[in-house]
């Protein structure tokens, strides 16, 4: 049966990040209800809070920080400088690095590029793609297959509907709705409450 891998790990004890390793990071494991399954892999320098829990075959990269009880699932990957906030869930997803999640994100077997900040109360959908260098407002929906361009923007509370097509470089202003299928093209800009229907053609598609 194999176990999981990990060499030394900062964690966080009396409110200040140690670095521990051996039998002294089991029981600090143990007290703080941290929890890492077989297989899992985490990487030096890596800072991890009350209550994680890392699933079977994980991939947690060097430098990455996750928050309070967040719960990392079986084969995610989040790569080097990942920050997850606390009490998220990310199952079965690949985070890419210098990527942040603010609190109480939910993200489920997805894609989500390097350098993109997420806020709070996000929820993502399953075989969602997010390019690189985003910016996602709190409670933003984005829906299954969803697939979003590069150095797009979110404000919050905006929804993107099932199967929705975001180009490069998109605005999309607050509470605005995408609608299944409604494909945007690179550049354009959505205002604020705004609602993008799908063209017949795309409905079609």
């Amino acid at each position: 049966m194999k176990r999981a891998y990990y060499k030394d790990i900062t964690v966080k004890r009396g409110g200040q990040y140690v670095r521990l390793s051996g039998d002294e990071l089991h029981k600090h494991f143990g007290r703080s209800r941290i929890i890492v399954e077989q297989e899992a892999k985490i990487g030096e320098e890596t800072a991890i809070e009350y209550g994680v829990r890392i699933g079977y075959a994980a991939d947690i990269g060097k430098c990455v920080q996750i928050g309070t009880r967040s719960h990392i699932g079986d084969g995610t990957v989040l790569a080097e400088n990942v920050v997850v906030g606390r009490d998220c869930t990310v199952y079965n997803s690949d985070i890419g690095h210098n990527t942040e999640l603010g609190d109480l994100v939910h993200i489920d077997d997805s894609q989500v590029g390097h350098g993109t900040e997420i806020g709070r109360l996000n929820r993502i959908g399953t075989h969602v793609i997010i390019g690189d260098e985003c910016v996602i407002g709190d409670s933003v929906r984005i829906k299954e297959m969803a697939k979003v361009g590069d150095y797009c923007t979110i404000r919050h509370g905006a929804t993107i509907g099932e199967g929705a097509k975001i180009g490069n470089g998109v605005y999309i202003g607050f509470m605005a709705t995408i609608n299944p299928g409604a494909v945007v093209p690179d550049g354009t800009v959505i205002h604020p409450r705004a609602t993008v229907e799908a063209e017949p053609s795309q409905k079609a598609a």
